[in-house]
């Protein structure tokens, strides 16, 4: 048997007094997705502190800057049956077109000489462990697990502390249904308590009064599927493998101020900003954000404030952040290079119409230069190598809503208000 199993140490931040973590999820998948459900994302007021949208190449691995691999077998204390490995055919990138922007994390489980496991014995999961395991200091560490499907439609969150021979064990079960289709799971935690939601629904709390709270120090994440132990018990039935745990997003949240006309959403909640118009300044060379008309509340978001060479480019509720503005230089009549957070500028790719914009170093490109037309308060860019527009993937106006290049065609994708710095 092999699983494949991921974590991402957050090492970067200390603790946090409120946060929201969100992942959208199908638990498995056997069938092709159906239609997604109404998703609920953040609390309002919360902005996106860290996210990672498995949107590199198809067949790619996670980005290795978010995440680590674990290796091996030996049951990690569960009777688990499987083998960590690390190879793309057991966790990878796939296309997906339920996915919010097409791509997804999936994660594959293979048996030899295991046949089947319809029922029990599949183990996906969402959770955090505290900083300071060392793997054998558990349930001292702490944890913390926003999704587990333990067989037949039913999953769980589960809390874990205290010690080995006086452990802690808080939880509660749903079933959210359709576990082919893509759900949210969520863990608010706050200093006076965590709180569960699966598609924006709460089914569980538990203040930080209670006896053994122990989660006020900094955790990280893990994605897994593993295979037998317990709570599932060992594989039975007869549908076979390989069995699919799709990941669309991981996002982390946390308390910060927001425009009064939008609130933060997940990528395929319901509309986060107004779809009247936004009267912006003019285009001069200097720092400015980009609201598209189709979403006024959004900005040009460069997702999740990355700078490596492909990152996605992306709509996002105005925040302020740095992610959001973008430095115009004049390298010709109305033509322009967009750079944000340094030398990292917005490039058209192969500039087909419906290839995605993205980030890359700056390189002086056609790719990267885009020639601006005023209409009104608002300005379209096309970009150097064909002229198609600058364009808001239909027209959508969700969080994480990839942009694109697209045949000029004067709708409101197209059209962008210019704002001063942070508005």
């Amino acid at each position: 048997m092999k699983k494949f199993t991921l974590s991402k140490r957050i090492t970067e931040m200390n603790f946090k007094t409120q946060s929201y973590a969100l992942v959208l999820a199908a638990a498995f998948c056997l069938v092709a997705a159906a239609a997604r459900p109404s998703y609920a994302g953040p609390p309002a007021g919360y902005v996106l502190h860290w996210s990672d949208e498995f949107n590199q190449s198809v067949g790619s691995s996670p980005n290795s800057g978010n995440w680590t691999f674990v290796t091996g077998g030996g049951g990690f204390g569960n009777n688990e049956l499987e083998t960590y490995v690390t190879d793309t055919n057991h966790c990878g990138i796939v296309a997906d077109s339920a996915a919010t922007d097409g791509l997804a994390l999936q994660i594959t489980a293979t048996s030899n000489p295991y046949q089947s496991c319809r029922g029990t014995g599949v183990w996906p999961a969402f959770w955090m462990l505290g900083n300071e395991f060392n793997g054998g200091n558990w349930p001292q560490c702490g944890e913390m697990d926003i999704m587990e499907y333990i067989g037949n439609g039913t999953e769980q969150s589960s809390f874990h502390m205290g010690t080995a021979s006086n452990r802690i064990d808080w939880g509660a079960s749903y079933n959210p249904g359709n576990p082919g289709s893509y759900h949210t799971y969520g863990l608010l935690w706050t200093s006076s308590g965590v709180t569960s939601y699966v598609d924006g629904n709460q089914f569980e709390f538990h203040s930080s009064s209670s006896q053994g709270w122990i989660f006020n120090k900094p955790f990280f994440y893990i994605l897994n599927m593993a295979i037998g132990g317990g709570p599932p018990g060992n594989p039975n039935g007869n549908p076979g493998f390989p069995w699919h745990y799709d990941i669309d997003y991981v996002r982390e949240y946390e308390p910060g101020s927001t425009s009064s006309s939008s609130s933060s959403s997940s990528s395929s909640s319901s509309s986060s900003s107004s779809s009247s118009s936004s009267s912006g300044g003019t285009l001069t060379a200097g720092v400015h954000t980009l609201t598209p008309q189709c979403a006024t509340g959004s900005r040009l978001d460069d997702n999740a404030a990355g700078t490596t060479n492909g990152n996605k480019i992306q709509i996002w509720t105005q925040n302020g952040s740095s992610a959001q503005n973008w430095t115009f230089a004049s390298v010709g009549t109305n033509v322009w290079n967009a750079s944000t957070l340094g030398s990292h500028c917005l490039d058209a790719g192969a500039g087909n119409q419906g290839t995605a914009t993205q980030l890359w170093t700056c390189n002086g490109s056609n790719a990267q230069k885009w020639t601006s037309t005023a209409s009104g308060s608002t300005y379209t860019f096309k970009n150097g190598i064909n002229s198609d527009c600058l364009d808001v993937s239909g027209a959508g106006n969700a969080n994480g809503t990839v942009v694109q290049s697209w045949t000029c065609n004067g709708g409101t994708a197209q059209a962008w208000a210019v704002k001063g710095s942070g508005q």
